[in-house]
């Protein structure tokens, strides 16, 4: 026993820095609206569980609300083997729910006629809209340092003082710094020379088509490889469950693209969470690199072990939710959610009453206005997608 321990407390560990979000899944049938199932979440968070899946140990770093969502998140990390130690609950905080509406496509992948999904932050049981600045947050005294004491490798879920100046401590003590941009809403609070200042203190950034391109707008780049260019040396831009395009900028002077074709999927169910179980999968591969070696690391090398990563992702594009592909997986619900699965919104609503607290989105009290359904194609405010 005393050597499994030792074992275990020598392997490398991987440290995510986040905050935990709560995932309500639906799915739009015959013009109706079901629910599906619920889990804790958050893009970070979902790395970390698909990490901890390979037998890596995985720690993860970060805020959620001192509420019941946030409680089931974090005890939903806690059993998927990642350590929940550094996860604070903050008192008078909100978790965020995030709902995800998925509308099936044919069973083909080819078809045009594809499974698709959309996300929104306004709750569809109750129409809130999230409690704003009562949202839990990660600020500077949640980034400690000594949570990421001999962590191998760090992967962060976006820019911001705190974030940035954690990363260049840990780069230069040795570890992989790795920033996984998911979404554009905190980009727009910054300038072009502070996203650019970022960029440039991790080893590599992993970012969906849709933020890339609102980042070389953003940026007036002429493409997503100029943001090699500008500081991400290395970067990864998913694309669905089309695969991903590797921009390589590590030779000083010289930049090289390689688009990499995710392998075919006959039933394609859900994407989200895919670009989660791709970067996990690259950053266990990128483990067994010395730190020294990293950036020595041939062009070919590099796509050959990308490529290996891919090989992770269709089981999660036949599966239900982010960490649903996940082995032992089994959604957290309470009595009451896992009786409406299945249902219409419209007959959970009803259930509901006059409920004090809606369940889905902890708000107080039911709102009037019924919500319609989010747009479609909007960016995703939680687990990533491959693209």
């Amino acid at each position: 026993m005393e050597a499994l321990s030792a074992q275990a407390t020598s392997m490398p560990v991987v440290v995510g820095v986040g905050e935990l979000l709560y995932d309500h899944v639906f799915v739009e049938r015959g013009g109706r609206l079901e629910y599906l199932l619920s889990s804790g979440g958050g893009t970070v968070t979902n790395v970390l569980a698909n990490i901890a899946a390979m037998g890596v140990r995985a720690r993860a770093m970060g805020v959620a609300g001192a509420d019941e969502l946030g409680r089931r998140a974090r005890q939903d990390l806690d059993d998927l083997g990642v350590d929940v130690a550094a996860v604070r609950l903050l008192k008078g905080g909100a978790t965020r729910a995030v709902f995800e509406v998925l509308t099936p496509g044919d069973a083909d992948c080819h078809s045009k006629s594809r499974a698709s999904h959309r996300f929104s932050t306004t709750c569809l049981v109750c129409g809130a809209d999230p409690p704003g600045s009562k949202l839990a947050r990660s600020g500077p005294e949640s980034l400690n340092l000594d949570c990421c004491a001999g962590a191998k490798a760090v992967c962060l879920d976006r820019i911001s003082r705190g974030r940035v100046e954690l990363a260049r401590k840990l780069h230069a003590s040795g570890s992989l710094t790795v920033l996984d941009l998911g979404r554009t809403g905190h980009l727009r609070c910054l300038l072009p020379e502070e996203i650019r200042s970022a960029l440039g203190c991790f080893d590599f950034t992993q970012m969906p088509t849709r933020v890339a391109t609102w980042l070389v707008s953003r940026m007036g780049l002429a493409n997503p490889g100029e943001l090699c260019r500008l500081g991400a040396r290395l970067l990864l831009v998913t694309d669905g469950a089309r695969g991903l395009t590797l921009y390589d900028a590590r030779s000083t002077g010289s930049m090289r693209g390689t688009v990499l074709p995710a392998p075919e999927v006959a039933e394609l169910l859900d994407e989200s969470g895919a670009g989660d179980c791709l970067l996990g999968s690259v950053i266990v591969s990128l483990l067994a690199v010395p730190r020294g070696e990293f950036w020595r690391l041939e062009h070919p090398a590099l796509v050959s072990l990308c490529r290996k990563a891919l090989e992770a992702v269709p089981p999660k594009l036949r599966a239900y939710g982010a960490l649903g592909h996940l082995p032992g997986v089994r959604p957290r619900r309470t009595a009451l959610h896992q009786e409406w699965v299945g249902l219409p919104v419209q007959d959970v609503r009803e259930a509901l009453g006059g409920s004090r607290v809606c369940p889905f989105c902890g708000s107080m009290g039911r709102q009037a206005k019924s919500p319609g359904l989010p747009a479609n194609d909007g960016p995703s405010p939680t687990a990533n997608s491959v693209g």
